[in-house]
């Protein structure tokens, strides 16, 4: 599968904490089977 990985949020910005934040991941495929489950959050 092709695809693109993008990782945004606190940890991009430097003010990550462990135990308190969470790691913000966007994966983007035109794979995706349909519209409903490209849009899917988990």
């Amino acid at each position: 599968m092709k695809a693109r990985v993008f990782v945004f949020g606190s940890v991009v910005r430097g003010d990550y904490v462990v135990g308190l934040s969470d790691i913000d991941v966007a994966v983007v495929s035109e794979e995706f089977e349909d519209r409903e489950k490209r849009l899917k959050v988990y």
